[in-house]
């Protein structure tokens, strides 16, 4: 069948060249096994009959895009055909064919899966001169025998020689059979025939085939028309397989289609290298001489290159069979077998389609690789992980220890056991706590404290579902602690005393003066125990062995060691190295290193350094006596009473006086000197607290209350007298609020106050003091009959005779001044009212004077709700007996009238409960030593519970 193309019938299978493709899926390659023997070989063996009647499946392609395959096909159309071929499939077809027909020469190689393609005879029985053999159906037999088969090399095949048109010679010797299947290897180019065709058998000996390299395929030798000469040697069989390299060129023939078998035979494969090509001589037109020689065979595979460039012919073709042949290798070289370059659009385009198929048959390869793995690595691991949770279900989860023993891995009934057995013993111990450096015992059975082993077991197997973490428990521990049982108010009463031995308060640095001599005073840093954070360690961990460090979060200082060294350098030993004087105006005064001493303190600094201060009291205190004449005291207006009818103003002087803030104010650096250590004093004017014309404007014209007490004895009338001398003439501004407290300050000794009657708990007892409650029950209703708004007062617990029914008051001081029950009232006039208050030794009067608005009335309830006294024994001593009295309750009402028209404005009522006074009994005591009272007496008694003082009688 010479020329044009060659279609039998009736299988089809589509050939691409990134590799061979099944029947069942055309888009996978097709995994084909070598074994060395293709089906039924129809090759007739030398000195084989060449009548047996058998069946090749015959593969064909679509015609040969080269010009002179078909006399209808020019050159030019050839090259746009071939330009094409990257988007073109081409369709492969077999048929059976009788072994008699003289043009089924190739029916020996047939194409199967799983195995290797056998060795072929494709020539004429040995003798004379060839049959004309046509090397078109050479070249397919090549073309099925290097079938790629995946994960196994393609069968190496023999070249077949061929005699198609010479002169009457040798006959070409038949071509060797090819190497075992499996292994890759290109044979010798056989002798004269078609190359056009036995370029087809590159085409699909050279598949791609993922993993393995394409088979080497020898080039055939051909004469299409040469003159009369030897015709060309069989080819010599193809290397082993799985080695890739390429023959030396063949004898003279067309090289043109014998290029196409490198095109192909060249493809690039994964992970191996491409077929190694013979180049073909061509003689397409020459002058008699002798044949081309037959290729030599493949070289080794592995080595990616191309065989020799062949003898004469058409060099244009052979070039391009080096250039694909050549083609790109990932991982190795090329050999190139043509030392021509294709310089044409269409040879340049044909290499490229190659190069970009195979391009892109590895990478999706190697995806396709990296996706089975990486799927096979996440199956693997699942099931891992899944096996591994099912395995230790209601297990310990693994690497756990619990107070200490090592239970992980272990079952649950296992791990109780080995707590008891372990950990047990020792919960009836004391436990020991560390903290700050100290060592503190907590009994467990004070507190009533134990382990619940269920709960802590609940947690221990709760198996973690996280991977990573139980990936980590093959190589790390965790230790979970215990689940307990305690009385939680006792638990908090043990750490609040193990708080209180462990809490310091912060201490800075400083200098302390002992006499003139100064002392260094270190900083201390604070400490304070987490309570919290305490208590949750005790019960997660009272049961490990060991002290339990308990959490004590530091309290930092500012100053250092240092810093309080050189203040005492700097500072404090020059301050009181000699005296420092005050220069006045026409007197000088002397500060002393003794009163500088006391003066002077230290604080921190922001920047940790010590900064003195000076109490400038002190100091003027020191210094003041000496400088009084140059001051010049000022006065405020004071009030001036006559009778009840007449009242002038004292006028108010402005005075001079020193300014100590200003004189002192520079002090620090006179200190710090040992020379000229003086300051001068500032003089400063001081206006009066109450002008002249500030009291004019007051409108203090009359009495608007007043009221009389009496009866107290002589103690207690001296501090009467004296609380009301500080009271006596104090001014009450239209809107403020007078505290009887706030305006004494405090009320002992150092302000001339003594002990005298008080009475606590119901019976007589003294205070210092005492009698000042019946001064505050006078001040009290002269406001009332003023018509001041009562803010503030508290009635006597026991009811005192000689005062008005729920219309008196009591006050009462702690030790340090501070108030704790006051009398307040509110000055609600427009105009100022001003506190007179008059003292006899027999009686306390106080009188309200301003601008009169009201006539008040006081009209006093019935008694009623009456109790009874309680008997109270107390031994003879100190005990004085008293008959008691009953209690009751009365009110008061005020009734407010408009001075001028009489018009009743409001009433207020208030409503009192006193408490019996218990009748008291004194017996004899056994022979011990009296216990006096810690109880603080309240001066006048009333407005406390029980044990409040009041005056007696």
């Amino acid at each position: 069948m010479p020329g044009g193309e060659i279609v039998l019938q009736p299988h089809t299978a589509s050939v691409n060249t990134g590799g061979a493709l099944s029947e069942e899926n055309p888009t996978e390659p097709r995994s084909t096994e070598g074994t060395g023997d293709h089906g039924p070989d129809t090759t007739t063996p030398s000195g084989a009959a060449s009548g047996d009647q058998a069946e090749a499946t015959v593969v064909t392609s679509v015609a040969s895009p080269w010009p002179g395959t078909d006399p209808d096909v020019t050159a030019d159309e050839a090259r746009d055909a071939t330009e094409s071929t990257e988007s073109t499939e081409s369709t492969v077809t077999t048929d059976t064919v009788p072994a008699t027909d003289p043009e089924a020469t190739v029916r020996t190689a047939v194409v199967r899966p799983d195995s290797g393609e056998a060795g072929a005879d494709a020539g004429p029985e040995p003798g004379d001169s060839g049959d004309g053999g046509d090397a078109e159906r050479t070249a397919l037999l090549g073309a099925v025998a290097a079938d790629v088969v995946p994960e196994r090399g393609a069968a190496g095949v023999g070249g077949s020689g061929a005699d198609s048109g010479g002169e009457p010679g040798e006959s070409g010797e038949p071509g060797d059979s090819g190497e075992a299947g499996g292994t890759d290897g290109a044979g010798d180019a056989g002798g004269a025939g078609d190359a056009e065709r036995t370029a087809l058998l590159g085409v699909v000996a050279a598949d791609v085939v993922p993993e393995r390299g394409a088979a080497g395929v020898g080039g055939s030798g051909a004469d299409s028309g040469g003159e009369p000469g030897e015709s060309g040697e069989p080819g010599d069989s193809g290397e082993a397989g799985g080695t890739d390299g390429a023959g030396d060129a063949g004898g003279a023939g067309d090289a043109e289609r014998t290029a196409l078998l490198g095109v192909v035979a060249a493809d690039v494969v994964p992970e191996r290298g491409a077929a190694g090509v013979g180049g073909s001589g061509a003689d397409s037109g020459g002058e008699p001489g002798e044949s081309g020689e037959p290729g030599d065979s493949g070289e080794a595979g592995g080595t990616d290159g191309a065989g020799d460039a062949g003898g004469a012919g058409d060099a244009e073709r052979t070039a391009w069979l080096g250039a694909v042949a050549a083609g790109p290798t990932p991982d190795h070289g090329t050999e190139t077998g043509s030392g021509t370059d294709p310089d044409t659009p269409a040879e340049s385009a044909a290499a490229s389609a190659v190069d970009s198929t195979v391009s892109r048959h590895r990478l999706v390869a190697r995806l396709r690789k990296a996706g089975v793995v990486a799927g096979a690595v996440a199956g693997a691991l699942a099931l891992l992980y899944a096996l591994d949770l099912l395995v230790t279900s209601g297990d310990v989860v693994r690497g756990t220890t619990i107070a200490g023993a090592d239970v992980g891995g272990l079952d649950r009934a296992e791990a109780e056991r080995h707590l008891r057995d372990t950990v047990g013993p020792r919960l009836d111990e004391p436990i020991q706590l560390s903290a700050a450096g100290t060592m503190q015992a907590l009994d467990p059975t004070a507190v009533d404290l134990t382990v619940d082993w269920a709960a802590t077991l609940d947690i221990a197997t709760d198996q973690p579902l996280n991977p990573v973490t139980r990936i980590a428990s093959f190589f790390t521990t965790r230790e979970t602690g215990v689940v307990s049982r305690v009385d939680d108010e006792r638990l908090a009463a043990a750490v609040e005393r193990v708080r209180s031995e462990v809490d310091r308060e912060a201490a800075e640095g400083t200098v302390r003066f002992d006499g003139v001599r100064p002392v260094p005073v270190d900083p201390v840093p604070g400490r304070r125990l987490d309570v919290a954070a305490t208590t949750d360690l005790i019960l997660r961990h009272w049961a490990g062995p060991g002290p339990l460090r308990l959490p004590v979060a530091t309290i930092p200082v500012l100053t250092t060691p240092q810093s309080v060294q050189d203040a005492l350098r700097r500072i404090a030993a020059p301050a009181v190295s000699a005296p420092v004087t005050v220069h006045g105006d026409g007197a000088d005064a002397q500060l002393p290193p003794a009163a500088i001493a006391r003066s002077l303190t230290f604080a921190p600094g922001r920047d940790g350094t010590l900064r003195p201060r000076i109490d400038q009291d002190v100091l003027a205190k020191a210094a003041g006596p000496a400088l009084a004449d140059t001051e010049k005291r000022g006065r405020d207006a004071r009030f001036s009473f006559q009778g009840t009818k007449k009242v002038s103003i004292e006028p108010s002087r402005p005075g001079r006086e020193i300014d100590w803030n200003a004189t002192f104010a520079g002090l620090p650096d006179v200190l710090a000197r040992e020379d000229r250590r003086a300051v001068t004093a500032k003089y400063t004017e001081r206006p009066a607290a109450l002008t002249t014309e500030e009291a004019r404007a007051l409108g203090i014209r009359e009495v608007i209350g007043e009221f009389t007490t009496g009866g107290f004895a002589y103690d207690s009338g001296i501090n009467i007298r004296v609380v009301a001398e500080e009271v006596d003439g104090a001014v009450v501004k239209p809107g403020e609020t007078f505290s009887l407290n706030g305006y004494t300050g405090p009320r002992g000794t150092e302000q001339g106050y003594i002990a005298a009657g008080v009475i606590k708990e119901g019976a007589p007892s003294r205070a210092v003091g005492g009698g000042i409650s019946q001064f505050a029950t006078t001040l009290y209703n002269a406001a009332y009959f003023a018509g001041m708004r009562d803010t503030e007062h508290k009635e006597h617990s026991y009811y005192i005779s000689r005062y008005p029914e729920a219309r008196e008051a009591t006050v009462f001081q702690n030790p340090d001044g501070s108030s704790v029950i006051d009398l307040k009232f509110t000055n609600d006039a427009q105009t100022g009212v001003v506190i007179q208050t008059i003292w006899t030794p027999s009686d306390i009067t106080v009188r309200l004077w301003g601008t009169k608005r009201y006539e008040v009335e006081s009209v006093t309830g019935e008694r009623h709700s009456y109790t009874s006294p309680q008997t109270i024994t107390k031994p003879a001593g100190n005990c004085s007996p008293s008959s008691g009295s009953s209690g009751f309750t009365s009110s008061d009402t005020r009734i407010i009238r408009d001075a001028e028209t009489g018009e009743e404005i409001r009433r207020e009522t208030r409503t009192v409960v006193y408490n019996p006074q218990p009748r008291i009994v004194c017996e004899e005591p056994e022979p011990e030593e009296p216990e006096e009272s810690e109880e603080p007496a309240e001066p006048e008694g009333a407005g406390q519970p029980s044990g409040s003082a009041q005056p007696d009688g």
